[in-house]
């Protein structure tokens, strides 16, 4: 099992509040009751916004408001495995697919992009899928949440659109 704990911390300047950094914390816990607490300081000059586990991979994931991935082995939770530019914007959402093939990221400009689990590469780009879509109404834009089965990928816009994609076939992913 695993608790994520968000720390964030702000300084005054000119009576604003100015984000300085964000921490995780995060307890991995077993049968045994062995707690793991680890210190994650990637994001710490734009922050996270989303973090996902993949048990599979034993891989910790955290998208950050820089458009960057950064994924973590639980084993060892010192340094990054992996660190990549996913999104020109902030990552707002992040999602796992049930058999752990792939992770689905979307973003503040409203691109919606799949990539592979095992390898953090690139797999399918959806540019503007919730792009902002008028002009006269202040919805704002992006995704804001996505989801991942194991047939399709859902997305949900900051204007409140839901759209849907299949996925290919099962082949295409191994």
């Amino acid at each position: 099992m695993v608790i994520c704990h968000f720390e964030y911390h702000f300084k005054r300047f000119n009576d604003d509040l100015v984000h300085i950094s964000t921490k995780c914390f995060c307890f991995l816990l077993s049968e045994v009751t062995i707690v793991l607490f680890a210190d994650f300081s990637v994001h710490e000059q734009s922050g996270a916004y989303c973090i996902q586990y993949m048990p599979r991979y034993r891989s910790l994931l955290a998208a950050g408001k820089n458009g960057c991935i950064t994924a973590f082995d639980d084993r060892c939770l010192v340094s990054p495995v992996h660190q990549f530019l996913a999104h020109e914007t902030p990552i707002k959402c992040l999602a796992v697919d049930p058999f752990e093939r792939f992770y689905v990221t979307g973003s503040a400009a409203g691109d919606v992009k799949v990539w592979n689990a095992a390898s953090h590469k690139l797999c399918y780009e959806s540019t503007n899928e919730h792009a902002r879509t008028s002009l006269f109404k202040n919805f704002g834009s992006g995704t804001v949440q996505v989801l991942a089965t194991t047939e399709h990928i859902l997305t949900c816009g900051a204007d409140g659109s839901l759209k849907m994609k299949t996925l290919p076939d099962l082949a295409y992913w191994a």
